[in-house]
């Protein structure tokens, strides 16, 4: 699906963690057109996840051809605003020449996840839909996967991570953990690498389990949990008989291991 981005305005924002440490952090608004629909969305991103995308865009198509992307120097409150109004005319280039890279570039899931219209992305425009939010009335933390099986191969793609955050409200270093229940000696622990700094973090890694039978798949539970160094995250358990294989499905995740 073809894309179009323009990012319309930036905010800057500055707060104290410590008496002498102030982090300044750069907001942009961005319009997403899609091919085939006729209402524009509205998302906000912040200059740290135009990095993050820019890292896993390298480390996915280290042959291609991508745009160069204007990094972030350390500089103060009042200069970040001048930084912020520059550097909104740079990310538009990034954007444009992004958009019209080449095709597995510029249609993969890291371009399209990043300008998908996520719950959080909607208090600009009215409420979160009521699935996307817990009973404590915050966006509910969810992940992404692709279950598949076939001869006697299990495989978990692990997509996307989105509303997770540190019991501080920071930004986790997270990574998924897996289990395949019952698994009374711990052995089928499976984990994905470390994402810094994010709270709606990409994966797109496979977890597998080999050996695993027609028969022996539908008494079988996928433990998930996500954790950002000794920190639980959240956490789900999946029955596999509950499953449609082959499916891109999003599963919230609960405050707890069960």
């Amino acid at each position: 699906m073809s894309i179009y981005a323009e990012i319309l305005e930036y905010i800057v924002q500055g707060s104290y963690h410590t008496v002498n440490q102030l982090e300044v952090v750069q907001f942009y608004k961005i319009q997403v057109e899609r091919a085939g629909q006729s209402q524009a969305s509205f998302i906000e991103r912040n200059f740290n996840q135009f990095v993050e995308l820019n890292k896993q865009l390298h480390c996915c198509f280290p042959a291609s051809e991508l745009p160069r992307f204007p990094y972030k120097p350390l500089m103060g409150l009042f200069k970040e605003r001048e930084l912020a109004r520059k550097r909104k005319d740079e990310l538009n280039m990034y954007v444009k020449y992004l958009l019209n890279s080449s095709p597995p570039v510029a249609k993969s899931d890291l371009v399209y996840t990043f300008f998908h219209c996520f719950p959080n992305d909607e208090r600009a425009s009215g409420l979160p839909s009521p699935e996307a939010v817990s009973h404590t009335g915050k966006l509910s933390a969810s992940t992404q996967l692709c279950i598949s099986w076939e001869s006697s191969k299990l495989s978990v793609m692990v997509k996307h991570v989105k509303n997770i955050f540190l019991p501080d409200g920071s930004t986790p270093d997270a990574y998924v953990k897996i289990y395949l229940l019952p698994d009374a000696e711990r052995r089928t622990k499976r984990k994905t690498k470390v994402v810094p700094k994010s709270s709606n973090p990409t994966y797109n890694e496979i977890l597998e389990y080999v050996g695993i039978s027609g028969i022996d798949l539908s008494s079988r539970v996928i433990q998930l949990s996500v954790w950002s160094r000794q920190t639980l995250l959240g956490a789900v358990n999946i029955p596999l008989r509950t499953v449609k294989l082959d499916e891109e499905k999003w599963y919230r995740l609960g405050n707890s291991l069960v």
